[in-house]
């Protein structure tokens, strides 16, 4: 079994609903992997759309639903998702803006990490990352690997730095590992933060770049300049936290939620 956890902050102003509704109705009809529980974390959301739309779906026993009073930010509402899986088990953190266009995606990306064992997360790729064979700075600078197996055989990029949170796919011993995700603020770093942590305890990340997606982001421009100016504002916070967890003077682990304390929607 997988936990596809995905985190939903809507407001009236940042006209993100069309967004999050075709991502869950794509995602359910199209390219929904089998064994897998998707968790919608609703982070507060004011946009009166959202809450509706995602207890339908929950009702109709497509989804799991948590329920937060406030925006908790992506890395704790994540995590909240993630404490369902029992031990061993791979979870997805995947945004509320993106379609997967291969039926088959989740099963590529597990297969990777066991073809290789030291990669802990394969991602998908955003057109726009910068991360590329050919980078003339070697930190951005990715490999492509063959990683031949029976039926058919994977290139990755890899290793990646910092593998964009779009939908990453963690393996079962990764997490075991290292927990789950943080974050300086509310938006911005999870990703990365996760992937600095996952080599520091020897694992290593990877694209996978065959993969298809349509990204589908309606919100404002408004939403988009406050995204961008917060992960500015918490860039310095980030980057002292990386180097505290090099030096191992904080843990690397962040340990899931008690289960117990996670509101779980019931309908």
């Amino acid at each position: 079994m997988t936990i596809l956890a995905i985190a939903v902050y809507n407001t009236p102003e940042s006209n993100r609903f069309t967004g999050t509704e075709k991502t869950f109705n794509h995602l359910l009809t199209n390219t929904f992997p089998p064994h897998t529980r998707i968790v919608a974390i609703n982070n507060g959301s004011s946009d009166p759309r959202t809450l509706p739309f995602l207890m339908g779906l929950a009702r109709q026993k497509k989804i799991l639903l948590i329920g937060n009073k406030e925006n908790l930010g992506t890395a704790k509402a994540i995590n909240q998702g993630w404490s369902l899986r029992a031990p061993g088990e791979p979870c997805v953190k995947m945004d509320d803006d993106v379609l997967l266009l291969d039926p088959d995606w989740l099963s590529q990306c597990l297969e990777c990490m066991v073809r290789e064992p030291k990669i802990g997360l394969v991602g998908v790729k955003r057109a726009a990352i910068k991360d590329n064979p050919a980078h003339a700075n070697p930190r951005f600078r990715t490999t492509l690997q063959l990683l031949r197996g029976n039926g058919r055989d994977l290139t990755v990029e890899y290793p990646a730095v910092d593998v964009i949170g779009t939908c990453t796919v963690l393996g079962g011993r990764a997490i075991d590992t290292i927990g789950g995700m943080d974050q300086p603020g509310v938006y911005g770093y999870d990703d990365s933060d996760i992937c600095a942590r996952l080599l520091i305890v020897g694992f290593k990340s990877a694209y996978l770049p065959q993969l298809k997606i349509q990204e589908v982001d309606t919100s404002s421009k408004e939403y988009r300049n406050w995204k961008i100016n917060r992960a500015h504002s918490d860039g310095a916070a980030y980057r002292a936290r990386v180097e505290a967890l090099r030096a191992g003077r904080i843990p690397v682990r962040v340990p899931l939620p008690n289960l117990k304390t996670v509101p779980l929607v019931h309908v």
